[in-house]
């Protein structure tokens, strides 16, 4: 399933089928480390991993796999979500990023570039075809919520529980995985084991964006 724009499409990933009948609730934004999308389709593919867009740092919006595709990318929620990663260096300036974030309260060394206007133009455009309305698939149906359920007005926020809530749908970020098991879980209390993608500061700017408000 495509969008209904212009976008740059490539050779799809590899992909597994969702479960029969699984509801898609989630879009899921990572930050690649990487600064084009040739050297983050090498790196996904090498490591077996994949998403359903990227947008670069022109704002080029770049399409892999249909939205009914279940792609290796967002640990436990891969079979309920869609995968966005926005390229960006991160540790760096470089190329379209030429904005250091300087402190971000979400960076790994309390720095990141910042994503470009353009790519958080085409984000907010890309999220509002995609979230919003319910498109039926061979397997399953999309219905992901144009809400932000883990950002609040404080800031940036930190891992929620509500990633493990499978009745919580919307829009994400890789870094609100939470770094432990919440209450209730069946591994309640234990360290969550896998990767931690970030992706909080995108969110945060998306959900201003959405305010009205440039931050």
């Amino acid at each position: 399933m495509g969008v209904p724009f212009a976008v740059i499409h490539h050779d799809p990933f590899k992909s597994r089928k969702r479960k029969a009948g699984q509801v898609v609730n989630l879009a899921v934004i990572h930050q690649s480390v990487t600064s084009s999308v040739s050297s983050t389709d090498r790196v996904l593919r090498k490591r077996g991993l994949g998403v359903h867009f990227m947008i670069d740092g022109d704002g080029s919006i770049h399409q892999f796999n249909d939205l009914s595709d279940k792609l290796a990318h967002a640990n436990e929620v891969n079979g309920r979500c869609i995968g966005v990663e926005m390229i960006n260096p991160y540790t760096r300036t470089k190329s379209h990023w030429k904005t250091m974030i300087d402190p971000s309260p979400t960076a790994w060394r309390k720095k990141e570039a910042a994503d470009t206007p353009e790519q958080m133009a085409s984000l907010d455009a890309l999220l509002s075809v995609i979230c919003g309305h319910c498109y039926n698939t061979h397997n399953g149906t999309v219905e992901i919520p144009l809400e932000m359920p883990t950002q609040s007005n404080k800031g940036p926020n930190r891992g929620s529980a509500l990633w493990f809530d499978k009745s919580v749908g919307g829009i994400v970020a890789h870094g609100h995985r939470a770094a432990k098991y919440p209450a209730g879980h069946a591994k309640a209390g234990q360290r969550v084991k896998g990767g931690h993608a970030d992706g909080r500061m995108t969110l945060w700017k998306l959900y201003n964006r959405r305010l009205g408000r440039i931050i």
